[in-house]
Parts: structure tokens; C-alpha cells; sequence
């Protein structure tokens, strides 16, 4: 009985000496940083403007943390199924443990292959994150250069699952017809873009065809939708566009568009002007 409390001793006295300090360390992490997320108040009494990539800077960081926590499970899991392994040899005997060194073995290679899959895609990620974040940076340097004329800027308005959508879609021919109800074909607004270098001029036609595809990018056709709502409807006829919207949103930007019937561009330059004179009500620019 003495024996194998002194064999029980020792194998424990491994296991602690070999994941005592990575758990330790793993714990101090995971434990800061849950403490520095509860204790993380601004001193400032008033609520500051967001900037520029806030979002993707939360983002970052919990990528950052992730990464963290699978580096040290990386580390530690293979070293407990090695360790694991060498206590049962002890306890049992090499001969009688030797069949289970394949099992151990295969176990550790399978969880070493997918974190390291998990951590190239985290990787991934976080490449493109910094990516988004330095250009929103650089962005949104820009309008806050308007901030010394007396302007006021906003960053990084939080909306989640919204997307910003064009209600007339860039592509727009498979189910947008031109005002006199004639259909128009991706050749045909190609060729259109092409005409208007040409000598002789654009008709009526192709006139009308580059009057849309200028439209399309302009404030007056842009609105918020929630994410799913854009993806399955995104080049959808008006119709179809509006029944969702009756559907999924309810929000005061999009309650004219519930009450139209078609949509075309003169309605695109209508609620462009109407959407521009509210922003310049809610910013007024410098005096």
C-alpha cells in the first residue's frame, strides 16, 4: 500500500511540476483580463464620441485574446496526454500501457492539427482586421480635419446585424426595368458606358441606361437593412424589397419606402435631397 501511495505521490509531483506554471499562467491571463473588462471606466464623466474603428479595435482585441488561450492549450494539452501516459507506465508497467502509446499518440497529433488550423484562421482574420482598421484610420482622418472649421464628425456608429443596402441594386438589370418599362440587358449597360466616349454621341436608350447606373451610387438609394434581409434580397425587384422591409425592419429610415409603389430615379433624387437637408439640420456645418 506504501508503494503505491509513494508511486501515486510521484506521479502527481510530475504533473504538477510540468502544467502547474502554464496553468498558472493561463489563469492570471484569462483572470486580468476578465478584471480589467469589469474595472474599465472612463475617468471623464461625460460620454465620448466613438472613433474611428472602435469597433474594429474591440474586435482586435478579443481576436488577441483568443490567440492567446489556444497558444497555451497548444502547449499544455500534448504535454498532458505525454504525461498521462508516462503515469499509467509507471503505475501499470511500460508492458502493460505500451498498446495505448498509438492512442495517446494519434490524440495529440489530432488536437495539434486543429488548433493549429484554428489559429491560421484566426490569424487570417486578425490580418484582415488590421487591414480594416488602419483604413478606417486613415479614413476617418479626413473629416475630422472639418472639426477646425467648427464641424462635428462622428465614427464608428454601432448598428449590428445592419447593412448598409442599395435599394435599386447594382445590378440591376435582371429585375429593373428603365422608366418606359423596357428591360435591359448586361451587354446592353455595358455598352452604354462605352457610347458615351463614341462621336455620334448617346440615344434616348443608352441616355437613360448611364442616368440609373449614375443614380444607383447616390445617397438617396441607400438605406439600412438588417444583414440577412440584404443578402437573400439583394438584387430582388422593389416588390419583393419592400415586403421585407414590412417584414424585418422598423426602422424610421425606411418607413417611406414601405409607402411607395415603384422606385425609380426620380424618387432616388427626391429622398437624396430630402436625406441631405435632415443631415444638414442635424450637423450644421461651420458658420
Amino acid at each position: 500500500m506504501g508503494e503505491v501511495t509513494n508511486h501515486i505521490a510521484i506521479v502527481l509531483g510530475a504533473l504538477v511540476a510540468c502544467f502547474a506554471g502554464p496553468a498558472a499562467a493561463l489563469f492570471v491571463l484569462i483572470r486580468r483580463k476578465a478584471k480589467a473588462r469589469q474595472s474599465r471606466r472612463s475617468p471623464i464623466g461625460i460620454a465620448l464620441l466613438r472613433g474611428a474603428g472602435r469597433s474594429l479595435r474591440e474586435q482586435l482585441d478579443e481576436v488577441h485574446n483568443d490567440l492567446t488561450r489556444d497558444l497555451v492549450l497548444l502547449m499544455v494539452v500534448p504535454l498532458l496526454a505525454l504525461a498521462t501516459f508516462l503515469a499509467q507506465s509507471h503505475l501499470r508497467g511500460l508492458p502493460q500501457t505500451a498498446h495505448l502509446a498509438p492512442v495517446y499518440a494519434l490524440a495529440a497529433i489530432a488536437f495539434i492539427v486543429y488548433m493549429l488550423r484554428k489559429l491560421l484562421k484566426a490569424g487570417t482574420r486578425l490580418d484582415h482586421l488590421k487591414a480594416g482598421y488602419d483604413a478606417e484610420v486613415a479614413v476617418g482622418q479626413e473629416p475630422g480635419q472639418l472639426m477646425r472649421q467648427g464641424a462635428a464628425t462622428f465614427h464608428d456608429l454601432p448598428a449590428e446585424q445592419f447593412n448598409i443596402d442599395h435599394v435599386m441594386p447594382q445590378a440591376w438589370t435582371a429585375h429593373w426595368p428603365l422608366s418606359d418599362g423596357t428591360s435591359v440587358t448586361a451587354d446592353e449597360a455595358a455598352a452604354a458606358a462605352i457610347k458615351r466616349f463614341a462621336p455620334e454621341g448617346l440615344d434616348a436608350r443608352s441616355d437613360a441606361i448611364l442616368l440609373r447606373q449614375e443614380t444607383i451610387p447616390r445617397l438617396g438609394n441607400l438605406t439600412l437593412v438588417h444583414y440577412g434581409v440584404n443578402r437573400s434580397l439583394q438584387n430582388s425587384a422593389f416588390a419583393a424589397k419592400r415586403k421585407a422591409l414590412f417584414d424585418h425592419s422598423n426602422l424610421h429610415l425606411n418607413r417611406q419606402l414601405m409607402q411607395l409603389d415603384t422606385w425609380d430615379e426620380q424618387g432616388i433624387a427626391a429622398r437624396g435631397e430630402a436625406l441631405a437637408d435632415l443631415a444638414l439640420k442635424i450637423w450644421p456645418g461651420p458658420v
